[in-house]
């Protein structure tokens, strides 16, 4: 019985590590994919640039 607990332990061990090392292979992935900008992500940037520009002369002019 002992043996079979142990036999139990050792698989789930196995299993749980086979799980964290694809876990961070997907990761690894996504971050790569992320790293790539998209044209949306891009529009979005100048966006947010040109909103930022806009709201500076104004609050320089207020002090």
């Amino acid at each position: 019985m002992a043996i079979a607990v142990m036999a139990v332990i050792i698989l789930l061990n196995i299993a749980l590590l086979l799980a964290v090392m694809r876990i961070g292979t997907m990761e690894d992935f996504h971050s790569e994919v992320a790293a790539e900008d998209s044209s949306a992500v891009l529009a979005w940037r100048a966006r947010l640039a040109a909103r930022e520009q806009a709201q500076a002369p104004a609050e320089n002019g207020d002090s």
